[in-house]
Order: structure tokens, then C-alpha cells, then sequence
């Protein structure tokens, strides 16, 4: 089909609504919601309509950014099933959110490290990734159904506790939306989607159904994963924080 979107495809659209939310969410939020001092200055020297114009541009790119991290969501799981090799997978991605955590508090929290009060989304991925390995290792364990079902309990509340300590983006809400669309994956992998957003829009915030948008140009995915450039995709992440960080510096906000 000539409209038959992979996932690359996919993976273009995150990473794009990706920096869009995080031009406005380190770029413009530190002018519009006055973050620093050096932002709340260059807001007040703006005339009346300039700021209502930089106030709506704010929130355009938020609401675009919403579409991100759902479809990183449903690419993670259908990554965990086409990969070859899992562990280099699962280590992959905890190299790059290691490598991504000073860009992330520089770009986010303007310090150079800063551990205690919210941490990059690559952890929150690599944990959803740890937690659906586990749920198919207890799977594919000949057990009765009642411990079965105890330790997929566990596994569950485990990864989202750990997720909630270590203060990663989106939190314990991020792991439910990354193992509701790994559940439902088999059957009903739109609704899965779909499902994820319910979650994030409950747990985190009603913005986060914009991202039904994104619905539509699931329709056209068929499992086909399209030009193969993983490691460029990963680096785009800290690679586009640093980035930020420097605009932010060179404006002195």
C-alpha cells in the first residue's frame, strides 16, 4: 500500500512533535511562564499582543507534543517483539538515558545535574521495556493461573514504583500507558493506544488527549518497520536537549 506507514514513519512524528514540545517547554515556558529572571525580562519588554501571540504559540507546541510520547509508547512495544537481541535492546536504552540525564537537567532544570526532582523519559522507557520482558517471561513459565497472575502483580508494581522513585517523565502513569498497549497488543492493538492516552490523561493531565490524534495515522500501520537508523533516533534525544540548553544560555534565560 503507497499510504502504509512504517515504523520509521512513526518514528519521524515522535521525534518531530518530541522537539516541538520541548522547544516550548524550555524555550518558550522559561519566557512565558517566567522560569528564570532572564525570561521574565525579555516577557515584560514585549508589548500586549506580543505576549498573546507568544503565550498561543506556547501552547500550540505543548499541544503538539502530546502526540510524542504515546507513539514512543507503542513503538517500544512493538520494538520488544521485533528486536533480535532484547538485552542489547534493554542496555541500549539504558546507555541513553544515562547519556541523556545532563542534557535533560541542563535543558530542563537549568543545573548541570539535579537527581531528586525529575529525571529523562529514556529511564521511563527503559523500565516499560523491563517490565513487559518480564510479564512474557511469567508467560511462557508453566504455572497455575492464581500465581501467575501474583507475579504479574508484582512485576506490574514493582516497575511503577520504581518509576515513581526515581522521578522519571511521566512517572508510574508512563509505565501503566507502556504495559496497557503490551497487554492489549495481541488483539487489540488500536485500542491499547487508545488506552495509554486514558491512562495519561487520568494520571497526569486532560492535555494528553490530544494525542488520540494520533489514532489515525496508526490506521495505516501494518508492522512494516521501514529504513532502520536506531541509533540516530536515540541521539536525536540528548543530542536536541543539549542543544536547547545552549539557545537558552546564548538568551540568557
Amino acid at each position: 500500500m503507497k499510504n502504509e506507514v512504517t515504523a520509521f514513519t512513526l518514528k519521524m512524528i515522535a521525534i518531530l512533535t518530541m522537539v516541538t514540545d520541548h522547544v516550548g517547554a524550555v524555550v518558550l515556558g522559561r519566557i512565558v511562564n517566567g522560569q528564570t529572571s532572564g525570561g521574565m525580562e525579555i516577557f515584560l519588554s514585549l508589548g500586549q499582543a506580543q505576549r498573546q501571540i507568544l503565550e498561543h504559540i506556547y501552547i500550540v507546541t505543548r499541544c503538539i507534543g502530546r502526540l510524542s510520547f504515546p507513539i514512543f509508547c507503542y513503538l517500544l512495544v512493538e520494538g520488544f517483539f521485533y528486536t533480535s537481541n532484547r538485552k542489547k535492546h534493554a542496555l541500549r536504552l539504558l546507555i541513553f538515558a544515562l547519556l541523556s540525564e545532563i542534557p535533560f537537567d541542563l535543558a530542563v532544570n537549568g543545573k548541570l545535574l539535579e537527581l531528586r526532582q525529575h529525571n529523562n523519559v529514556m529511564f521511563t522507557l527503559f523500565l516499560g521495556f523491563l517490565g513487559i520482558w518480564l510479564l512474557e517471561f511469567w508467560k511462557e513459565r508453566q504455572m497455575p493461573a492464581l500465581l501467575q497472575l501474583g507475579c504479574n502483580a508484582v512485576t506490574v508494581g514493582g516497575v511503577y514504583l520504581v518509576a515513581e522513585g526515581i522521578r522519571c517523565d511521566y512517572g508510574g502513569a508512563g509505565i501503566l500507558a507502556i504495559l496497557g498497549i503490551y497487554v492489549l497488543r495481541g488483539k487489540h492493538p488500536y485500542v491499547g493506544f487508545v488506552l495509554a492516552i486514558a491512562i495519561l490523561a487520568v494520571l497526569c493531565s486532560p492535555v494528553e488527549l490530544v494525542a488520540l490524534l494520533g489514532f489515525m495515522v496508526l490506521l495505516s500501520y501494518r508492522g512494516k518497520q521501514g529504513r532502520k537508523l536506531k541509533y540516530i533516533c536515540y541521539g536525536v534525544y540528548p543530542v536536541h536537549l543539549l542543544a536547547l540548553a545552549g539557545v537558552c544560555a546564548g538568551m540568557g534565560i
